[in-house]
């Protein structure tokens, strides 16, 4: 749009938040952007589960340490799941708000620039979570392939939508407890007829990372189809039980 008439819209309508509404220039105001909770090292080196710095230990969560196979290389999240990210991940995912998928794709840019990535980056393309056709007509977007793209759009990384599809329609995963989750996405994905992840590095990008059920079953599928790495990167992750409450919330 030409700066004349974009300056003409913004005294007419002058930007606001896209949390909390007031009157901001950024999609986040800088009172909501100082409530959400980064994440930054030290995290575990599989889930990237935030972990505590004063605690002695492995490098790994207490989900992850018994654990002998992990079909994905590692997963990272950009911050703490509560408050303005909470806020924001729920309006644009059920209350329709696209406009969110700009600024939550800056987040995870920004995550890539914590420490959280170990030094690897080489990613051959980034694919997001595909939703099955029925949910996707309900919606009218995947959140995570708008997020996605705008990642993709910031970093220069190859974005491929095409390697996953979704071939049955599952519970909502939060309306499960966390023992059924697997069983309910188990089976639910399978790679496209075209896909080629043959020897490649695959970036999965998803919303959220809870149980990782998801998330862990996409991975298995890629792996099956060839893929030699999955990594993982969600805007979220629920807050660790070590992690007291943000008091920048109340």
């Amino acid at each position: 749009m030409h700066p004349f008439w974009r300056s003409l819209l913004d005294f007419f309508y002058p930007p606001r938040c896209q949390i909390c509404y007031k009157f901001s220039p950024e999609p986040f105001c800088a009172q909501c952007r100082d409530k959400i909770t980064l994440i930054n090292p030290p995290v575990c080196a599989r889930c990237g589960a935030p972990l505590d710095p004063l605690a002695k230990g492995p490098d790994l969560c207490s989900d992850c340490l018994p654990l002998s196979r992990f079909p994905i290389t590692w997963a990272r999240a950009a911050g703490i799941y509560q408050g303005p990210l909470q806020r924001a991940i729920v309006g644009m995912k059920f209350a329709g708000r696209r406009s969110l998928a700009v600024p939550l794709a800056d987040l995870l840019v920004e995550s890539m620039k914590n420490g959280l990535y170990s030094g690897h980056a080489a990613f051959d393309f980034a694919c997001p979570v595909p939703l099955h056709p029925q949910r996707l007509q309900e919606r009218g977007f995947n959140q995570s392939e708008l997020i996605a793209r705008y990642f993709c759009e910031k970093t220069g990384l190859d974005l491929d939508t095409t390697p996953l599809e979704r071939t049955r329609p599952t519970l909502p995963q939060v309306l499960l407890p966390p023992e059924q989750r697997l069983k309910n996405v188990r089976g639910a994905f399978d790679l496209s007829p075209d896909a080629d992840v043959q020897g490649k590095q695959v970036l999965l990008i998803d919303d959220l990372y809870t149980t990782g059920s998801t998330l862990k079953e996409c991975a298995r599928v890629l792996r099956r189809g060839g893929a030699a790495e999955v990594y993982v990167l969600t805007l979220a992750r629920p807050r660790p039980p070590w992690m007291t409450p943000d008091r920048r919330e109340e």
